[in-house]
């Protein structure tokens, strides 16, 4: 957490589009990383989890395309099933 507040988040354009706070792959290097949650159906890896992280976080796994609610403080990934 400490080293995410010693970021230089800046307001950044792109475009005609203004980026209301952007981090560059460098920055992003200074964090240190919690975890990789893992696909509870294919196990693939679905995203990076650093420090400091609270809550929970949904996302979709680029390799079969389920659905997974990931808590970020314990790194468990629960699969989300559709509903019907």
């Amino acid at each position: 957490m400490e080293a995410y507040r010693n970021l230089d988040l800046q307001k950044r354009t792109k475009g005609d589009v203004r980026l209301e706070r952007t981090i560059t792959r460098s920055e992003v290097g200074k964090l240190r990383l919690k975890g990789k949650p893992k696909c509870p159906a294919c196990g693939n890896p679905l995203s990076f989890v650093y420090e400091g992280s609270t809550g929970f976080s949904s996302v979709k796994c680029k390799r079969c395309n389920r659905e997974s609610l990931i808590n970020t403080e314990t790194l468990e990934a629960i699969l989300i099933e559709k509903a019907g």
